[in-house]
């Protein structure tokens, strides 16, 4: 873990958790969620170049938390599940 990355996450109060390595059950979440990255991010459009999709990746991310209709939630985007940034994001 890089120094940066560590300073980052105990600027903010948080914990980095590890999952196994080789460990499909433990990952999986993480896994589904690389696999929906470069569907509906990173190859869902011809990108004129690297920057133009680098500069298309936080929309998306705003997309995929607060707008997202999410099966397992009733229709509600993930954010609803977070109760200190509920009401901040609409």
């Amino acid at each position: 873990m890089s120094d940066a990355w560590r300073a980052r996450c105990a600027e903010r109060g948080l914990r980095h958790l590890r999952t196994r390595p080789y460990t499909p059950r433990t990952n999986g979440k993480a896994e589904r969620f690389i696999q929906i990255l470069l569907r509906s991010w990173a190859y869902a459009f011809a990108y004129p170049t690297s920057a133009h999709r680098t500069r298309a990746l936080p929309g998306w991310l705003r997309w995929y938390n607060r707008r997202r209709p999410h099966g397992s939630l009733g229709g509600l985007p993930p954010v609803s599940r977070v109760s200190d940034v509920r009401g901040q994001y609409s």
